[in-house]
């Protein structure tokens, strides 16, 4: 028992500490996450609470992360590690079901996952964490109280500093679609593939073929098969930019930025009118 007991904490550790740490060192794109999450359930009220929920929750995570890992006061946090759980597998659920955000976030720009597969992420991740809280009482730690209290309080000091440092910055870790080196215009576009589906309407049978490599030419084939669904595999294509810049009449006017040969500064705003102009 002692051997799962820890085993459950340090595979929970790591998660929380991982997740965490991502979303930790982009904080303004983990706030754009809950704003999404703000305009999906019409409380669009709380968005100035964003940047704070944002910072606050990754710390959370990550502080967590270090409890389990360096097993100290994991009786005191197994409280709160149980409740997040218990309120993520809830909040999943809904979003696999009803799917009011496309991605949850849940681990930055490292790597997307959907959002049925989040919920049964969590369903797995609950039992880890039942097995901790229920055996809470049985963790012995090598610290002593006020040295796991220094522990815990340096690592979420350091890991908020660590926030702000991102938030005020670029992320020291660039995870994003936009970091520096990757092309906005790729030469090579690729192309994505169309696979077409038929039924033989005398038995029966399905059939999928790559456009256009489908016996089309046969017109006995084409009298006995019927046209049911298409599906596109886009994995063959090379992404390009999704941004769009318009001017202050709404025209789209990316291409003119996007493919201009020559150099160019684009100076960036968040809000024009509170910017200082000394600054300028």
């Amino acid at each position: 028992m002692t051997f799962i007991r820890n085993f459950s904490r340090i595979i929970v550790g790591l998660i929380f500490i991982f997740s965490g740490f991502v979303k930790g060192i982009d904080p303004l794109g983990t706030a754009y996450r809950i704003e999404d999450y703000f305009i999906a359930y019409g409380t669009e009220w709380a968005m100035p609470l964003a940047l704070f929920l944002s910072v606050s929750l990754s710390a959370l995570e990550f502080l967590l992360g270090v409890i389990l890992v360096l097993n100290v006061r994991i009786r005191f946090f197994s409280w709160p590690l149980f409740m997040l759980v218990i309120f993520f597998i809830f909040l999943t659920l809904y979003d696999a079901v009803y799917e009011p955000v496309p991605d949850c976030g849940c681990f930055g720009d490292v790597f997307t996952i959907s959002n049925w597969n989040t919920f049964y992420k969590n369903v797995i991740l609950i039992i880890f964490v039942s097995i901790i809280f229920v055996d809470r009482k049985d963790f012995r730690s090598p610290f002593s109280i006020k040295a796991q209290n220094a522990i815990g309080f340096a690592f979420a000091s350091i890991f908020v500093i660590f926030s702000v440092y991102n938030y005020q910055h670029l992320p020291i870790i660039d995870f994003r679609e936009w970091k520096t080196g990757n092309d906005m215009v790729p030469e090579e576009q690729g192309s994505a593939k169309i696979y077409l589906t038929f039924r033989n309407m005398e038995s029966g049978e399905i059939k999928e073929y790559l456009s256009p490599d489908y016996p089309w030419k046969d017109s006995i084939w084409m009298e006995n098969w019927e046209f049911v669904d298409q599906r596109i595999d886009e994995s063959g294509l090379i992404k390009g930019h999704e941004l769009m810049i318009e001017d202050e009449e709404g025209l789209d006017v990316t291409e003119n930025f996007i493919n201009n040969p020559n150099f160019q500064m684009l100076l960036i705003a968040y809000d024009l009118g509170s910017t200082d102009e000394g600054s300028f």
